[in-house]
């Protein structure tokens, strides 16, 4: 921790405030690359992509895979089938809890919990994998 009032100080400070705003513009750069590609139906090369973006696409493309379905029907004058659209359903993991978790509400917007060590739970993908890479529980493999 350098004395904010010696020249040393504050340029090492505005370095940091410099690099903190690059890193930003850097992931939302990325971040709209990845959701142009995206929504225009193009695949993204999981290679070029960071574990989090990946996720992400994995996440979003289902969306925009529906959206391009829509617009398509719509163009070609197939107004029924749009309107029978089906919403796409969401990926549930079973999971075996290691440690206390408190009641929480899912990405399919229901509720969950409270959980004790050794509970058993199905939870949307989206909630099981945050779980999992904080340690809190373990995927159950199915078969």
């Amino acid at each position: 921790m350098l004395d904010e009032k010696t020249l040393r100080g504050r340029l090492l400070q505005k370095e940091n405030e410099n690099a903190k705003r690059l890193t930003g513009e850097l992931i939302r750069t990325r971040y709209d690359k990845i959701m142009l590609r995206v929504s225009a139906g193009e695949i993204v090369p999981p290679t070029s992509l960071t574990g989090e973006e990946a996720s992400l696409c994995e996440e979003v493309s289902p969306s925009a895979e529906t959206y391009l379905s829509l617009l398509n029907n719509i163009l070609q004058g197939h107004l029924s089938k749009a309107e029978e659209r089906v919403r796409p359903k969401r990926k549930i993991i079973l999971l075996r809890i290691l440690q206390e978790i408190p009641a929480m509400i899912g990405a399919d917007m229901k509720a969950y919990g409270p959980f004790k060590p050794e509970d058993v739970a199905a939870l949307p993908a989206e909630n099981a994998r945050i779980l999992i890479k904080q340690g809190a529980a373990q995927e159950i493999e199915t078969k």
